[in-house]
């Protein structure tokens, strides 16, 4: 994630964002409360016609609900997370659609997979290639067993068209396909990221 920080603020300059109007959370700043005041923040001071760049990069999680399986991020917390301290990606979606209503063009890049039993052996020998690993967070009983960016699932844009955002307003970038995992090297941080930011 640090190597992601700087290659992500390079990222956001080269989209004229001015270096003045980057807001970074990391570490304990990066919590729930203050990721969703953040947002709020933005969504105050974007004007008509203006780019914005959200991203996040860290770890990501398929979890149960009554609803069935949703995914989200995982923000900072004390000790193990629960789903209270999830952002899911309806959650996302909400916030980002009121931006999107406004700006000319909201790009938001997630670095980031989720658990479920994505790491296994068809990905194991991947990893070892130039100390790869995923970004993943071990299963739990309320992981749920679905590839990583499942289509249905992972896309902001479905949320998005029901929020009534137009699709040339909107654009999303995930780091892994519906089947793969997002992979972190220590080098160059997240493949993704460091892909983009060097076609950038």
């Amino acid at each position: 994630v640090p190597k992601d920080m700087i290659t992500s603020r390079n990222m956001a300059r080269a989209m004229g964002v001015p270096e003045q109007q980057i807001v970074e959370l990391r570490d304990t700043q990066a919590t729930k409360a203050n990721i969703i005041a953040a947002l709020d923040s933005l969504n105050k001071k974007v004007g008509p016609g203006e780019k914005v760049f959200i991203y996040f990069s860290g770890h990501g999680t398929s979890y149960k609900t009554s609803n069935g399986c949703e995914q989200g991020f995982i923000p900072f917390t004390q000790g193990r997370y629960t789903q209270n301290d999830l952002i899911s990606e309806a959650e996302l979606a909400g916030y980002t659609s009121k931006i999107s209503q406004k700006a000319d063009k909201a790009v938001v890049m997630v670095d980031a997979c989720f658990s479920g039993g994505v790491v296994a052996s068809r990905t194991r020998s991947i990893s070892q290639i130039a100390d790869i690993r995923a970004k993943f967070v071990p299963p739990s009983s309320q992981s749920c067993d679905v590839a990583v960016n499942q289509t249905v699932t992972r896309s902001f844009a479905p949320a998005m068209q029901r929020l009534g955002i137009p699709q040339e307003n909107f654009v999303q970038i995930s780091a892994a396909n519906y089947n793969e995992v997002s992979w972190d090297n220590e080098q160059f941080g997240g493949l993704a990221t460091h892909s983009l930011g060097q076609c950038l």
